[in-house]
């Protein structure tokens, strides 16, 4: 199972186009370092300049940077426009589980995209033993999709390092949705619209989602 933990990460995503659903203050952490062009603090190591798009520290911080789309693209899974040769992957992640922090056993590359009205989160997973891979689920926010292959990342849209929505999603497309709150309540009674498609490649499998904006909740401003 691979999460992408962008609740652990500072992402820049610097909208265009008005701000989101105005809530209350969240309770804030005390990060450490700021960086230009951003409305707010950020715990974590100054943002990567492109074309890189990822930033890591000696303390294992991570800064990512979502890149803007120019031209669309189609969510179906199977990776092939210009966009996924120009920009670089993220990859060379690491383990939460059953090893903490050392590297991961299976290579994941990410992209991290946004436009005017959707956040992209596009994976490569490879599998080392394809044969192996279990994957029998397609109702969705059924729990025995955690026990599937899947590909899983979750935003911290108020970066208060205690809220947070969760996406997961298995290797034939069934996915679970759900809200994070308090750092340990999860309630899957959190049903967004957002688009989803994943494909296979020769060395494992793809996928594409596209989330709106109007789905999340975040602070108002860019």
């Amino acid at each position: 199972r691979r999460t992408l933990g962008v609740l652990m990460v500072s992402i820049l995503l610097a909208r265009a186009g008005g701000a989101g659903q105005s809530m209350p203050s969240p309770v804030t952490s005390a990060p450490s370092e700021a960086s230009a062009g951003t409305s707010f603090a950020f715990d974590g190591p100054p943002a990567p300049m492109p074309p890189e798009v990822i930033a890591r520290d000696a303390l294992g911080r991570v800064t990512v940077r979502a890149v803007r789309l120019t031209e669309s693209i189609r969510v179906d899974g199977q990776l092939d426009e210009a966009v996924y040769a120009a920009v670089p992957s993220m990859s060379d992640f690491v383990q939460q589980e059953p090893h903490e922090r050392t590297a991961a056993t299976q290579k994941t590359e990410v992209w991290l995209f946004f436009d005017r009205d959707n956040v992209y989160v596009v994976a490569r997973c490879w599998e080392s033993q394809p044969d192996r891979m279990i994957v029998n689920e397609m109702r969705r926010d059924n729990g025995t999709i955690l026990q599937n292959e899947t590909f899983s990342f979750v935003f911290d849209t108020f970066y208060d390092r205690r809220n947070s929505v969760i996406f997961n999603v298995n290797a034939i497309g069934g996915r679970m949705d759900g809200q994070g709150a308090d750092e340990r309540q999860y309630s899957g009674d959190w049903n967004p619209v957002w688009n989803l498609a994943v494909g296979k490649f020769e060395g494992g499998w793809t996928v594409e989602a596209a989330v709106p904006f109007k789905s999340l909740r975040y602070r108002p401003g860019g």
